[in-house]
């Protein structure tokens, strides 16, 4: 049976490594909850980037609409004028002015039409571009994050098997351990840091 001096060292390391390990534990979980929640606004934002999209694709075929309908009303009011001078039998100068001018506005509404859908359009595309670009970078920055977290909580480890083995020396020197108890903490804490090292994140632009 273990001297007292033994069993206080061995419960002292066991409660060095419970207390890392569970350091460690809530390291890692933060990480991955910031790199979760990073994620899902990535998700979020490309939604919206899909739907921007699709409003610009809506707002250009309304536009090309609205141009054909300003070519019709045109050719409304050129067959106006043509008929209400048909009685004349000849086209007069006033007449072919009237022509003109009808033909010019028709071509401007058309055009404007177009433009306006167009410009409008742009500027939705590019919205979506940035809101796209914003979900990539909240997904990058929270693989970092994760990333970040899983070295901290290497760290962690990496102290509390220090502590551990600062312990084991000094009671060592006390005149413990010489019954030699089992004392698996110490290998229990190294198998958590390289199973959790083993699935870190990796963070990268060819994860999107």
């Amino acid at each position: 049976m273990a001297d007292p001096v033994t069993w206080a060292a061995v419960i002292s390391m066991a409660a060095t490594a419970v207390s890392t390990i569970g350091s460690m534990q809530q390291q890692k979980a933060a990480g991955k909850a910031q790199r979760d929640a990073a994620h899902y606004r990535k998700s979020v934002a490309d939604v919206q980037a899909q739907a921007m999209e699709q409003e610009a694709g809506q707002t250009r075929a309304a536009s090309q609409r609205q141009a054909i309908e300003a070519q019709e009303a045109g050719k409304q009011v050129s067959g106006q004028i043509r008929a209400a001078s048909a009685g004349s039998g000849a086209l007069d100068a006033s007449v072919v002015n009237l022509l003109g001018r009808s033909e010019q506005n028709t071509e401007f509404n058309r055009l404007a039409a177009l433009y306006r859908g167009e410009e409008a359009a742009i500027g939705m595309e590019h919205q979506a571009d940035i809101m796209r670009a914003g979900g990539l970078m909240d997904a990058w920055s929270g693989d970092t994050q994760a990333e970040l977290a899983n070295r901290q909580a290497m760290l962690t480890g990496v102290s509390g098997l220090g502590q551990m083995a600062g312990d084991a020396y000094t009671f060592g020197q006390s005149g413990a351990f010489k019954t030699k108890p089992k004392t698996p903490s110490a290998q229990t804490l190294g198998g958590q840091m390289r199973g959790m090292y083993a699935t870190r994140a990796t963070p990268g632009w060819n994860r999107y």
